[in-house]
């Protein structure tokens, strides 16, 4: 009888071990769940983060082709400006010109 009763308190003995290596196994697998769910987070702000710099990115990308446009406007506009004092330059030339020829010719006439 002492022997069953020994038995008994070893079978005991070993069920509340298991009792708690499996209730140590449930903790770890909650921490694990837990690291999972932040890790998780962690590659959602990093895609977040990716996805507002992939946006700036674009935003640069089109600002600069904006300010092409511009540069190239501004070139255009500084190429008509640079006609419109030629063409002034050369009116003033011809002004100048028959001014002389006047006056020679009234000097002439006189």
């Amino acid at each position: 009888m002492e022997i069953l009763h020994t038995m008994l308190g070893i079978l005991h003995t070993v069920m509340e071990i298991f009792h708690t290596i499996l209730g140590i196994l449930h903790t770890a697998m909650g921490i694990l769940h837990t690291t999972m769910e932040i890790l998780h987070t962690v590659l959602g702000i990093l895609c977040t983060m990716l996805g507002i710099l992939h946006t700036m990115m674009e935003i640069l990308h089109t600002t600069m082709e904006i300010l092409h446009t511009t540069m190239e406007i501004l070139h255009t506009m500084l190429g008509i400006l640079c006609t419109i004092m030629e063409i002034l330059h050369t009116t003033l030339a011809i002004l100048l010109t028959n001014k002389v020829i006047l006056h020679t010719t009234l000097g002439v006439l006189h």
